[in-house]
This record gives structure tokens, C-alpha cells and sequence, in this order.
């Protein structure tokens, strides 16, 4: 019985692992009289979708086993009361004391993510990790990064080491003929820091300092010279040879040897790949190096030089090999600089988490490694108090390496141990080695085969191995396409040299089930995009060549009688979907795509943006744009009348004659100006999901940033290419997702386009193990995975490429086994290498494949395979829409006593603007030296015009040199911009400048105003001052600065 208490199933694609882990999921719980057993179950898996999921099967199982009438139809109620030994009441009764348990228990079921569960960790272990218990957990990594390189530029000039190190970054970019504005590849060289799979490699850096890393320059350089001595001194050897010898340039077949020396000698800086391919240097040991001419005019001569052969091959061989190591330390010597600035850029980020209290939740597996998963299994228990005995792990070919680690103690400890029924713990992982295309994220399959291979066992029990290899998801001639095709990529040493690898997949032969449909359809189609080309009036692009085939294949498959929901078109690139998701809205089909959702496309959405811009400033084209877009929305036929109406005009203008005000936009939070704008302009009639969604952000946003207009929109700027709200179910229309999306999905009809990647590249950069002797104590380096990295460290190459086969072999199976019914697979001639003895792309192997087969003709592109299913249209439920819900107290609330704008001339309606579009800058701005990168970014994103520029650092200048408080604009004061604080009454307060000096507690407080004088101004600072008096900061001065055409600066007296 011990054994079966550790299962792992190798669950192929379609072969019912849900089914599976939901059964012994239930049988556990059922098993028991016990209606409480399920709090001892722990489910894992990767996505809180799939955590849904999983909760809803389990929900309406225990729903249907509670009704016995029901459940006798219900197969999986059979095959659990058959395996249990149960009576069909006594189960149904167990089932339905559980089920009322878990309703009234539903936070003990514990089904999770993994990031979930270490977050329940880490909370309960805050104390010992040294963490504020509130922090908090922080998703967007990207922000902490972009933070992080904003803090390392802003030590320019003031760090010596860091501004020499950053001028170095600089220098390099520019002879990699890189733009010399090194800010977006900080951000490029960071990301490294986000992938788990690097953890390891940069935990060695933690102690290296920048004088570390130059040391290492130092050394490489001087290796580099001495390789490039050793080539010009092997030269030389070969030149006193020859002159000994009397030998000549004409003497050698076609004078390539000779030739060859030369160039060494004369620049050991030369490339020489060319030369080491051809067909003297790779025979230089066994082939006469001299010409037939010589063997007959001078047979003496010719007699010498084989004499001296070996002697010339060894210089040659000598001078291959160094300049193999001239390359290596080139290499090296390019990634120091970016090893150097990363391991500053890490140092940034933990002051960072440090003062903000924040914790990325990309470190979450780091931490429990380090702290956490070395503690006594009891005390952990303890801590998060749940003791679990029975676990369950889903997509485990996902998990990481650090995940697995951290959660094998618990694990052990309850295969190890019994609860006080003597029932032993239990595990059961179900994964699958080909469907791991996750490596960039930690997710490697080599841990799930080592597993269920047997090469290694964490655990005292045997595992036994169950192999899901039905598939109960597509039709016969589908699976038997793909049966063939794997089969034929693991042949020996056609792809893998790894035989574990080759027999990942030669052991992937999948077999039909009684109720598996006959049919199934595939089509594989070249396209041959320069032949079609010629015969067009204008050359015909890649992307319009994959569109129409596109377009066809969608034709073919709703012939058959799918639906426009049946289908998805699947790419490799979120660029490739767009383009294919507007060819078919551009024809008619209604489309689901990554660019379709996002919040960024929708106009309402960009009407509110520019809405909020404009008021910030007044700016003629953001103006122009919002009633254009007003237009659109409206659909207003003279749109010409109407833009010219407003155009010349306030922009209050236009807003009054809709009933809008933009004093009332400002007046409150921008979460109630953004709910007030959508009311006024009756925004909520098309997009309600999407404004919903973009409603939730500004809260989010002004909960987490604490941020107003300007910040939003700065966050906005940088995120609206990826802020998207999820596709709805239900709708009848085409998906098109990316193959990585696709994973865990199916569709009646696949469309795979552009599948012509490469199966392995060089773009990968690779860690290599180095001698810490010999390189200053640095364990690894970072470098380019250039070609000829193999001659210095050959199996570092190997296993690199080896596993980005896999990876790459993996996506393909991932998008070969989403299809139930059709499968159309779109890829071109242009990647086929015919001569190659390598397969070097998806073309090729496909064409091979064909080959194979004894099908391929040259001068065939389209194949076909299996019979087209004749579908049947099914009724589904009508799509019932929720309308976009705004508080009526909140909008009653709404009281606009006076048009303020018609009480005032233009001039100063526009003074009131600026004024307040300068006090949103100087919320940004700490230092003088800030004025001027704010500014560009505000006319970067389009909330000031360049013509704005001048004029408004005019003012702000005026503001920041003002005589009375230009002092307390200097960096030797802590500076806190509208930093937010809470009185004795719970009420918020945020000034709008506290200048700090630090050594003696010492504060100078600064509000900004517009307009006049009014006593509430002073009232307003006696209450800053005293929130921070109870802080022990001593108030020396307050300022009101009044932004209006000229600065008035007035010191207030709060004692």
C-alpha cells in the first residue's frame, strides 16, 4: 500500500489528467466518515484559472454525488463507490455531509497556486525574515526595475565608480552601434534579475564589488594579449620555417597556408573564420599543402613540406585554438561591464524594497529557500496552522526547481508519517515532460523525467509510475497525424543527441479510446512567397501571404459547418496575432486577440486619457484629438462643423455645452473625476467591461501609488501595451492566441501560422562554470552563445542547445494538440535549407517529415491528411450582459452651483489651468536638476506641447530660484513630495513639500496654491505641522507659494 501513496502520471496532451486529479481528489475525502478530511488535502497548481477550475469540478461532483438519482448517471461516482467498497447512499451521504462542510469551511479547501502558498508562507514567517508583517506584495516587477535604473542614473556624476561604470555601458553600446541612451538597455540587462532560472548564478555576485569586477577586466585583458603574443609567435615560427625552407606564397596550393600566416602576423585581430572552414585547414594534417605543379618541377621542395607537415599543422592547430580563446575572452571581456551594472541595479532594488516595504512576488521562492525550507517541518506547520497530509501537484513539469525544494520537507514529512487513523500521506503529481515550455520562468522538464524515469527520488517510497496515455480529446486521424510526426522527430540523431530526450518523445505514441470520433482532418501549406510575388503587380509581403492563407483556411473550416467560436488561430509572437486578428476583422469575422482587449484600443478609454490630459493643459491637438474622438463616439456626421465650432475655443467651451466641469474633475479623487466624466458623456453603453476594468485600475492605482492625474498617466504611458481585461467566454468568435496562451485549452479547429522559427538560435546568452582560481573568485560568467563557444566550453553548448530543442519541439506539440477536429499548420519555403544535413527550422523539419513519408514534391506546397468533419451546429446559451453600474448616491452627489468658467475671462480660466498643471510637475521635482527630464517626459507623453516647454520651466524655474525658498529646493535636504499622513481623526493629509534636514530633525513645510489668499490656507499647514510635531520633527518655517502669472511667496507664520 506504501507504494501507491506516491503517484506520478505522465499525462499526455487530451488524456484526462483533470478527470484524474479531480477523482483521487474526491476518493480521499469520501474515503472517511470524517467530513473534515479535506482540510488536510493541499492542491497546487499554476494559474488562478486553473484554481477555479478545480474548486467548480469539485464543487459540482460533490453537488451530484449528493443526489443519488443524479449520480448513479455519473461514471466518476461509479468508478469511486466501486473503489471504495461503498453503497451508492452511504457515498451519497458522505459526499453530501462534505459538500455542506466545504460551503460553510470554503477558505480551508485548499486549492491554490504555488504563489499563493508562498505567500501564506512568507506572511507567517515575516518576523523571522525581518519583514514589516504589512508588506506589501508587488506584482509589477517591470516598475521596480524601471525605478531601480531611474535611481542608478540619478548617481551620475555624484559616484565615481558607478558614473565610470555607466560611461563604459555607454561606450560599449556605441561600438555595438547601439543608441548611446542607455536607459532601455539598463531595463534589458535588469530583466535577468526577474528570471528564477538565473537565481543561482547571481547569488554568486552578492559579495562581488565594482573593484571586483574591474579586477577581472584587468586579468581577461592581459589573456587576451597573451593569446594574441601566442598567434603572432606560432606565425612567426611557420615564417623562419619557410625562409629556412626557401618556401613561397606559390608554393602552397593555391598560396593558402602561406596566405594565412601572413595575415596573423601582420593582424592577430583579423577574422579567420572563413579560413578554418576550408578545405586545407580542416585537412591540414592528411592532404598535400603544396600544388601539383610543385610535385613535378621541384619533387624536393615538394618532399620538404610533407617532411615539415606536422610541424605546420601544429602552428596552425596552435593559432585555431587561441583564436578560439581570442573570442572567449572578447566575450568575456563584453559582459563584464553588464555583469557589473546588473549587480548595481540588484543593489538599487533592496534599498528600494527596503524604504518602500514592498516584496516582488518574483522573490518569493528565493526567500523560502534561503530561510524558510531549512526549518523543522513541525514548526512550519505550525506557523501557517494547517498541518496537510495529502498533496497534490498539477502541471508539474511548470514547477521550479526552487519551488520543488521549498515544499519537499513538507511533503516528506507526510509521506513519512500518519495521522491517528494510521493513514499514511500521500503525493500525486501528474505532468508532462512535452508540454514544459515554460524554462524562462523556472519551469524545466528535465525535473518532472528525472522524476518519473527514477533517476531520482527525494523520497524514502518508490513512486509509482502511471502513464495517461489515452487521448479522449481529438479525433482518430488527429492523433494518429501526430503519433507519426513525433515518432519521426525521435529517430536517432535526427534532432536530439540526448536520448533521453529522443525517448521523451518516442514514448509519446498516444492511442484512441472506444468513443474516439472517426475522421479528423490536417493541412500543411508552403507558402512560396517570392513565387507569388513575381506574379503579382506588387511584391506581396510575408504577413499578407500568411493572412490570406488564413483567411482561406477560416473559409474551409466554417464550410464544414464550425462556427466562428470553433475556432483559433495560434502564432508565436502577440506582433504575428495582431496582424492576422485585424486581417480578419478587416473582413468581417468577429475576433478575440490580445490587441482586441486591450484597454489602450478602446475610445472611450482614450477619450478619458485625453480628457485627462487636457486637464492638466491646454493643448490644441490634445484638443483636436478629443473631439474628434467625441465625434466617433457620438457619431456626429458633420464632424468638420463641429470640430471648428470648438477648435479656437477654451476648452471649457466644448465641456459646458455637455454639462461637464472640469472644476469638479479636479476637485475630488481621480477615481470619482474619471466615474463623473463616464456619466457626463455617457461613455457606459458600449465598452462596460472595458471601463469597469479601467475604473478598477485608477482605484488600484490611487490605493497602491497614492498618485493623482499626472502620475496616473504616467503609469499609463508606460503599462496601456499590456493592460487588457480577459477574454470573455461564450462569444462566437475567432481566438487567436499565442501557442503559450493556448496551453491547457481546445478548439474544434487549430490554424497554426509562422511556423518557421528556428529550432535552435544564438540569441540566448549562457552561464558557464568557470574556476573561481583563476577568475578572481568569480563561479560563473555570463556570456553571448556565439558560434565557436563550443571549441572552449563544448558541453555547456551542448546541453544549451539540446534544451532549446526541446523547448522549441515542446511548442509545436503544445500547438499540435489543441485540435479536436482540424488541424491547419501554415509555415513558408524561404526557411528550407535543402542541402543542410542539419534541421535547422520548422520548414525543414516539416518538409523532412513529408519526406519521410514519401509525399514531398518540389514543386507541391499544399498537403492534406485525414478527412474534413462535416460539424454540426449546437444551440448555446444566450450571452447575458452586465450593465456598467455607477453609484446613485455618488452621482446625485453631483452639484455643479455655478459654471465658474462663464464668470471668467479666458486669461484667467488659462492661469487657473497652468497653474495647476505646475503644481502636478512640482509634485515630481526635488532638486533643480529635476525640472528639465520631468519636462521632456511630460511632452513625451503628450501632456504638454514642446512649445509649453520653455515657458512653463520659465515658471517653475521662478519658483525654485525664488530667493525665499530656494534653499530648500538643494539635495542636502530629504525631500517628501505629497506624502501622504493620517491625523488622530483618520482623516488624510498630504502636503505638498516637506523639506527635512535630517541631522537635526528640522522640517520646512511648502503648499502650493492658485487664485488668492484665504485664512483655510493657514489652518491647513497648523494641521500638517502638527501631524508631524507628534512625529518629533521640529517645524522651523512654512511657505504658501502662489502659482498665478507672477510667484508670490508668503511665509505663514503656524505657532
Amino acid at each position: 500500500m506504501e507504494k501507491s501513496s506516491y503517484i506520478i502520471y505522465n499525462a499526455s496532451a487530451g488524456s484526462g489528467k483533470t478527470f484524474t486529479l479531480v477523482k483521487t481528489f474526491l476518493k480521499i475525502i469520501l474515503k472517511t466518515q470524517n467530513p473534515d478530511i479535506f482540510r488536510s488535502l493541499l492542491a497546487i497548481t499554476f494559474t488562478n484559472k486553473a484554481v477555479g477550475e478545480m474548486k467548480s469540478r469539485i464543487i459540482e461532483k460533490l453537488s451530484i454525488f449528493s443526489d443519488i438519482e443524479k449520480a448513479k448517471k455519473e461514471p466518476m461516482f461509479s468508478q469511486i463507490r466501486s473503489e471504495l467498497q461503498l453503497s451508492e447512499k452511504t457515498l451519497s451521504e458522505r459526499a453530501s455531509r462534505v459538500l455542506k462542510q466545504i460551503l460553510h469551511n470554503y477558505s480551508a479547501l485548499s486549492i491554490t497556486t504555488i504563489d499563493g502558498f508562498n505567500h501564506q508562507l512568507i506572511r507567517n514567517f515575516a518576523f523571522d525574515l525581518h519583514l514589516n508583517p504589512n508588506f506589501e506584495v508587488f506584482l509589477d516587477v517591470d516598475d521596480l526595475i524601471r525605478q531601480a535604473v531611474d535611481n542608478l542614473l540619478k548617481k551620475i556624476g555624484e559616484d565615481t565608480q558607478i558614473t565610470e561604470l555607466l560611461i563604459e555601458f555607454s561606450k560599449d553600446k556605441i561600438r555595438d552601434n547601439k543608441n548611446w541612451d542607455i536607459t532601455t538597455e539598463l531595463l534589458q540587462v535588469a530583466k535577468l534579475l526577474t528570471i528564477e532560472n538565473n537565481y543561482e548564478y547571481l547569488q554568486s555576485f552578492q559579495d562581488k564589488t565594482l573593484d571586483d569586477f574591474d579586477q577581472l577586466k584587468k586579468n581577461t585583458k592581459q589573456q587576451l594579449q597573451f593569446v594574441k603574443k601566442s598567434m603572432i609567435k606560432n606565425a612567426d615560427n611557420f615564417f623562419e620555417l619557410a625562409d629556412k625552407q626557401g618556401w613561397e606564397s606559390e608554393d602552397f596550393s593555391h598560396g593558402s597556408a602561406y596566405k594565412f600566416f601572413k595575415k596573423i602576423k601582420e593582424n592577430p585581430n583579423e577574422n579567420i573564420e572563413s579560413s578554418l572552414e576550408t578545405q586545407w585547414a580542416i585537412h591540414i594534417e592528411d592532404k598535400p599543402l603544396y600544388t601539383k605543379t610543385l610535385a613535378k618541377k621541384n619533387p624536393q621542395k615538394a618532399s620538404e613540406l610533407d617532411e615539415y607537415q606536422n610541424i605546420i599543422a601544429l602552428y596552425f592547430r596552435n593559432i585555431e585554438s587561441d583564436y578560439h580563446y581570442k573570442k572567449y575572452y572578447q566575450n568575456i571581456l563584453k559582459n563584464i561591464t553588464p555583469l557589473a551594472v546588473l549587480r548595481s541595479i540588484q543593489k538599487e532594488i533592496e534599498t528600494i524594497k527596503e524604504e518602500e516595504n514592498i516584496l516582488p512576488i518574483s522573490e518569493f521562492n528565493n526567500i523560502i529557500h534561503q530561510n524558510i525550507s531549512g526549518q523543522p517541518t513541525p514548526f512550519i506547520y505550525e506557523r501557517i496552522g494547517q498541518r496537510y497530509q495529502h498533496y497534490f501537484i498539477d502541471e508539474f513539469q511548470d514547477t521550479s526547481i526552487l519551488q520543488w525544494h521549498n515544499i519537499l520537507p513538507l511533503i516528506s514529512d507526510a509521506l513519512q508519517s500518519e495521522n491517528l487513523s494510521k493513514v499514511r500521506g500521500s503525493l500525486l503529481l501528474v505532468g508532462d515532460a512535452k508540454q514544459s515550455i515554460y524554462r524562462w520562468r523556472g519551469g524545466k522538464a528535465e525535473q518532472f523525467m528525472d522524476l518519473y524515469l527514477k533517476e531520482k527520488n527525494p523520497f524514502f517510497i518508490v513512486p509509482e509510475i502511471a502513464d495517461l496515455d489515452k487521448n479522449f480529446r481529438s479525433y482518430e486521424e488527429i492523433i494518429l497525424f501526430n503519433n507519426d510526426f513525433f515518432k519521426f522527430i525521435s529517430e536517432e540523431k535526427r534532432l536530439f543527441l540526448t536520448e533521453t530526450y529522443q525517448n521523451l518523445y518516442k514514448n509519446a505514441i498516444q492511442n484512441t479510446h472506444p468513443k474516439t470520433q472517426k475522421g479528423g482532418y490536417i493541412a500543411i501549406e508552403f507558402l512560396d512567397i517570392a513565387s507569388t510575388s513575381k506574379n503579382e503587380e506588387e511584391p506581396i509581403t510575408i504577413d499578407e501571404a500568411y493572412s490570406n492563407s488564413v483567411l482561406n483556411f477560416v473559409k474551409d473550416a466554417m464550410n464544414c459547418g464550425f462556427e466562428e467560436r470553433d475556432i483559433c488561430i495560434l502564432t508565436r509572437t502577440n506582433k504575428q496575432g495582431i496582424v492576422l486578428a485585424q486581417t480578419l476583422s478587416d473582413n468581417g469575422y468577429k475576433v478575440i486577440s490580445p490587441d482586441a482587449l486591450l484597454l489602450a484600443n478602446i475610445a472611450e478609454i482614450q477619450f478619458l486619457i485625453l480628457l485627462s490630459k487636457l486637464s492638466l493643459t491646454e493643448n490644441k491637438e490634445l484638443k483636436a484629438n478629443l473631439l474628434l474622438l467625441y465625434c466617433e463616439l457620438k457619431q456626429i456626421k458633420d464632424i468638420h462643423a463641429f470640430v471648428i465650432q470648438y477648435i479656437n475655443e477654451p476648452i471649457s467651451y466644448f465641456l459646458d455645452s455637455v454639462d461637464f466641469s472640469m472644476d469638479y474633475f479636479h476637485k475630488y479623487s481621480y477615481y470619482e473625476g474619471i466615474s463623473y466624466a463616464i456619466e457626463r458623456f455617457g461613455l457606459a453603453k458600449n465598452s462596460d467591461a472595458y471601463l469597469s476594468h479601467f475604473l478598477n485600475l485608477v482605484f488600484e492605482f490611487k490605493n497602491i501609488h497614492k498618485g493623482g492625474i499626472y502620475d496616473f498617466l504616467q503609469y499609463w504611458e508606460d503599462k496601456k501595451e499590456t493592460l487588457s481585461i480577459s477574454a470573455p467566454s461564450g462569444l462566437n468568435a475567432i481566438s487567436v492566441m499565442t501557442v503559450h496562451k493556448s496551453k491547457g485549452l481546445e478548439f474544434p479547429v487549430i490554424i497554426y501560422a509562422y511556423v518557421i522559427d528556428d529550432l535552435t538560435t544564438k540569441k540566448d546568452k549562457i552561464w558557464l562554470e568557470v574556476p573561481k582560481e583563476d577568475y578572481f573568485g568569480f563561479e560563473y560568467l555570463l556570456l553571448d552563445n556565439y558560434s565557436g563557444l563550443d571549441n572552449v566550453a563544448p558541453q555547456a553548448v551542448t546541453l544549451l542547445s539540446e534544451q532549446q530543442l526541446l523547448d522549441q519541439l515542446n511548442i509545436m506539440y503544445v500547438a499540435m494538440t489543441r485540435p479536436k477536429a482540424h488541424l491547419y499548420i501554415i509555415t513558408d519555403t524561404r526557411r528550407i535549407q535543402k542541402d543542410s544535413q542539419q534541421l535547422k527550422s520548422f520548414a525543414n523539419v516539416l518538409r523532412e517529415f513529408l519526406i519521410y513519408k514519401n509525399l514531398y514534391q518540389e514543386a507541391i506546397h499544399f498537403y492534406e491528411f485525414g478527412q474534413k468533419v462535416t460539424h454540426h451546429k449546437q444551440t448555446t446559451a444566450e450571452t447575458q450582459y452586465i450593465e456598467f453600474v455607477q453609484s446613485p448616491s455618488q452621482l446625485n452627489n453631483y452639484t455643479i452651483v455655478t459654471k465658474e468658467g462663464l464668470l471668467w475671462d479666458s486669461k484667467m480660466q488659462h492661469a487657473i489651468e497652468k497653474g495647476n498643471l505646475i503644481h502636478q510637475l512640482l509634485a515630481q521635482i526635488a532638486t533643480e536638476k529635476d525640472v528639465a527630464p520631468i519636462l521632456w517626459q511630460a511632452q513625451a507623453q503628450g501632456i504638454i506641447s514642446k512649445e509649453q516647454i520653455v515657458l512653463l520651466q520659465e515658471q517653475i524655474l521662478s519658483i525654485v530660484h525664488h530667493t525665499t525658498i530656494s534653499e530648500y529646493f538643494s539635495d542636502k535636504y530629504l525631500i517628501l513630495n505629497e506624502q501622504e499622513f493620517i491625523n488622530h481623526a483618520g482623516e488624510y493629509l498630504r502636503p505638498d513639500r516637506i523639506v527635512i534636514d535630517t541631522n537635526t530633525r528640522k522640517a520646512i513645510l511648502i503648499d502650493y496654491k492658485t487664485g488668492s489668499f484665504y485664512p483655510k490656507y493657514i489652518t491647513q499647514l497648523r494641521e500638517y505641522a502638527s501631524v508631524l510635531t507628534k512625529l518629533n520633527y521640529q517645524i522651523e518655517k512654512a511657505f504658501l507659494v502662489f502659482i498665478n502669472e507672477q510667484i508670490q511667496v508668503q511665509e505663514v507664520n503656524i505657532v
